[in-house]
C-alpha cells in the first residue's frame, strides 16, 4: 500500500468509494464540490492509499490539523473492500504520519456509529478507548437517527512504529 496526500484528481476515485453499497449508512458522502473545498482548506487533509498498479484502495479525511490544542479529528475513512484488513493498515499508517509530521498533535480522534461494529473493533484494536456517545447525533440517509461512539488514541499511547 502507497499512502499520498490526495489532491483534487483523485477526487473521482475518493467518490467511487464513499459510494459503495452501504457506506451511506456508514460512512457518509460528499460530492465533488465539498471534496474540493475542503481539500484547499488548510487545516484538513486527505490521504488516499493506492496499490502497486495505482487502484485506489482507500482514503482517509483529518481535520483540526491547525487545532491548537493538538485533536486531530478522523472525519472519514472508508476502503473499497472492507473486511480484509485494508482500513486497519490505512490508519495505522494514517495516524502514524499524523504523530510523526504534526508535533503538536497530541490526540487523534474520531466518532463512528454505534452499528459499525467492525470498525469499532479496528479502532480498538489500533488503541483507541471509547470515550463517550453523542446520543441520537446522526442522521442516516433513511431518515433513522444513531448514536455516534467518540474514540481517540493519545500521543503518549501511540505505538510508534520501528
Amino acid at each position: 500500500m502507497h499512502l499520498a496526500i490526495a489532491t483534487p484528481a483523485d477526487i473521482p476515485d475518493i467518490m467511487a468509494i464513499e459510494r459503495t453499497e452501504g457506506f451511506d449508512q456508514l460512512v457518509g458522502r460528499a460530492e465533488a464540490a465539498s471534496h474540493a473545498a475542503s481539500m484547499a482548506d488548510e487545516s484538513v487533509r486527505y490521504w488516499i492509499a493506492r496499490d502497486e498498479t495505482g487502484k485506489a484502495l482507500g482514503f482517509a479525511v483529518l481535520a483540526g490539523l491547525n487545532d491548537k490544542w493538538g485533536n486531530i479529528l478522523l472525519r472519514r475513512i472508508a476502503v473499497g473492500a472492507p473486511g480484509n484488513g485494508t482500513g486497519t493498515k490505512l490508519l495505522a499508517e494514517v495516524i502514524d504520519r499524523t504523530f510523526i509530521d504534526i508535533p503538536t498533535a497530541y490526540r487523534f480522534w474520531l466518532d463512528v456509529f454505534e452499528h459499525n461494529a467492525r470498525a469499532r473493533r479496528a479502532y480498538t484494536k489500533l488503541g483507541f478507548t471509547e470515550e463517550g456517545v453523542i446520543r441520537q447525533g446522526y442522521i442516516l440517509p433513511d431518515g433513522k437517527r444513531v448514536d455516534r461512539i467518540m474514540m481517540s488514541v493519545l500521543r503518549p499511547e501511540w505505538r510508534r512504529p520501528a
